[in-house]
């Protein structure tokens, strides 16, 4: 799944698209989970690390999906248009915001460095500053040897007032729509209801996994390279939204914030939880079993 499904399943749906906003979520996180290491990759890698790797080109794709504005045309310059647009109300990043993270044994890996401070892990805070998102935090994490591979973006809807009947002590979860986006896809709505096996009132989870419906699509790659031999520009960034996402990035590269190591199989350093203090907990991702 790739923009444009995305923006048709925002802008398609109207249940989903008035409380797209920040009148009613509390937060965004896009996570870019992987289970596996850089294995004999270090060579390229190590110059490189996960910030340059996917947060500044596949990930803020996933930004500017889930922010924009809907495209009022078909055609191709009229959506870059409103991809830029979303680019150019996002603050430059803060590296306050920023943890790196380095798995154990990344070191050992033929082709890095023996003194390498390049990140396996990135975990990072955005604001967008426009009408529809201001005041709305959007996390990014992403990270290699963590415990599943998923991608995944999800929206965090804000707390309901207190119930004014029983139910007893316990506040009702936030609502959630989860967009599960690589290697598998689907949707996922988190709600709160009365649970029979409970005795009361506990989360509930509606899912759809597309490949149970219609069949899993062709992988990011396959997609790519077909735009690409037709000459679709549609599923590709244009320059100028390029330099506008190395601009928002540039902070963090300048001033990169010192790496904290992670155990493999972990969900990365303790510092990246502690990203989202004061607006939750991270979320997910949610794996197929």
């Amino acid at each position: 799944m790739g923009l444009e499904e995305i923006l048709y399943l925002r802008f398609a749906n109207t249940m989903l698209e008035p409380i797209w906003n920040r009148n009613y979520v509390q937060c965004v996180e896009i996570t870019m989970a992987e289970d596996f290491g850089v294995e004999d990759r270090g060579h390229f890698y190590d110059p490189v690390g996960a910030l340059r790797d996917v947060v500044v080109n596949h990930l803020m794709q996933v930004v500017a999906a889930a922010a924009m504005e809907a495209p009022s045309g078909h055609d191709e310059n009229t959506l870059k248009n409103a991809q830029f647009s979303v680019f150019r109300a996002i603050a430059d990043a803060d590296p306050a915001h920023y943890v790196r993270g380095q798995y154990d044994g990344y070191l050992a890996i033929d082709g890095v460095a023996p003194d390498s401070t390049t990140e396996t892990y990135a975990a990072l805070r955005l604001e967008i500053d426009n009408w529809r998102w201001a005041g709305v935090p959007f996390f990014i994490r992403t990270g290699k040897r963590l415990k599943a591979t998923q991608t995944e973006l999800r929206l965090v809807l804000k707390n309901p007032p207190r119930l004014g009947f029983k139910h007893g002590d316990r506040m009702p979860e936030p609502n959630q729509i989860v967009v599960k986006l690589d290697p598998t896809t689907g949707v996922r709505m988190i709600v709160d209801a009365h649970r029979g096996d409970e005795g009361g009132a506990g989360r509930i989870d509606l899912d759809v996994e597309f490949a149970e419906q219609g069949g899993e699509g062709a992988t990011p790659y396959e997609v790519l390279l077909e735009a690409a031999m037709r000459g679709d520009g549609m599923r590709f960034t244009r320059q100028d939204g390029v330099e506008e996402q190395w601009r928002i990035m540039q902070p963090l590269l300048d001033a990169p914030p010192p790496v904290h190591s992670y155990a493999p199989g972990s969900w990365g350093p303790e510092a990246g939880e502690k990203l989202v203090s004061g607006h939750g907990r991270w979320h997910g991702p949610w794996v197929t079993p």
